[in-house]
């Protein structure tokens, strides 16, 4: 058995670290007959080579996809068919994969999340059908305005921090990863001290965490786990694009530079957004909106990141109103 140390209890929620190095959080709660269980893996797009760019993303694709045990398909079926859910989703600085499903199948759903991490098989066939859902998945993010002027965002703000690269990666990086290429990522990554295993809900803590130890026991640890990101220069003046596009409202971003999220002022930075842009009363809605009527719609929020992030207000509007829009945002 592996050896479990207990590091504290934080209002509700037991933390654990295994011998391997993985982070075990527990919050046991019996309101509701429900569990969830999350792997947090601490690696993102901002994590990838040049060659590597949206293989984050393409793990979060592959990894419930089948195991030396479990064929292709079979996991999801597994879920579903005991009345779960189960996906994932790929950030700047992680990846991370759930499942929910009914407390009385807590066995079912913790030997399906280990085994998929540790088991995967990252099969050739299924790693060339989602790559090609990947590159629609490309093509239908080309034609979202939304998501067209967020990567130009990210794009101005960061000139030289991974952070201005797209999560999903190219068309080329795409369809030049392979199995070899996906298997070195899972191995640099994947690893115990890289991983926070979140469980929440209605379960008895002492019992499940034996349970735990035992399943990802296996986990291997990275000793001389390191992240080299370049970091980005002080920003020394406005930085502006224009996106034409055959749409009838306009969208407006801007964003300034601000802490990574460990930061003090971070919190500050949070109820300023909310101040400023969150809700019908906040300053920005009240006077771009609803006085001057030069905003469909507007709000601010605070993007922290692991490393410095941006303080963004993002607007809709009448195209020719944009100018006028800008001067009232900055008053």
């Amino acid at each position: 058995m592996s050896r479990i140390k207990f590091i504290e209890n934080y209002r509700g929620t037991a933390k654990y670290i295994l011998e391997n190095g993985l982070t075990v959080l527990l919050m046991e709660n019996h309101a509701a007959s429900v569990v969830t269980f999350q792997t947090w893996i601490k690696a993102g797009s901002a994590d990838e080579k040049k060659d590597e760019r949206g293989l984050a993303h393409l793990h979060e694709h592959m990894l419930f996809k089948g195991t030396s045990k479990r064929g292709v398909g079979e996991i999801a079926r597994t879920v579903e068919a005991a009345g779960g859910e189960i996906n994932a989703w790929t950030s700047l600085d992680q990846t991370v994969f759930y499942i929910c499903l009914t407390s009385n199948q807590f066995d079912i759903g913790l030997d399906i999340m280990a085994d998929a991490i540790l088991n995967s098989s990252f099969l050739e066939e299924e790693l060339q059908k989602e790559k090609v859902v990947i590159l629609e998945e490309l093509k239908r993010d080309h034609d979202l305005p939304d998501r067209k002027i967020g990567d130009e965002l990210f794009s101005l703000a960061y000139s030289q921090h991974p952070y201005r690269y797209s999560i999903i990666g190219t068309e080329k990086t795409i369809n030049s990863f392979t199995r070899e290429k996906v298997l070195n990522f899972y191995h640099d990554w994947y690893v115990a001290n890289n991983m926070v295993l979140v469980v929440a809900g209605d379960f008895e803590t002492q019992i499940v965490i034996e349970k735990i130890a035992r399943l990802f026991a296996p986990l291997k640890n990275r000793p001389n786990l390191k992240r080299t990101r370049p970091q980005e220069p002080p920003q020394t003046s406005t930085r502006s694009s224009i996106i034409f596009d055959d749409v009838h409202e306009g969208q407006l971003q801007m964003a300034w530079h601000i802490p990574e999220i460990t930061h003090q002022d971070i919190c500050a930075l949070d109820i300023l957004a909310i101040i400023l842009g969150q809700g019908e009363s906040s300053h920005l809605v009240m006077e771009t909106k609803y006085k001057a009527a030069l905003a469909n719609d507007i709000f601010s929020y605070a993007f922290s990141p692991v490393d410095s992030g941006l303080f963004l207000i993002t607007a809709f509007f009448e195209p020719h109103n944009l100018y006028q829009l800008v001067d009232a945002i900055g008053a």
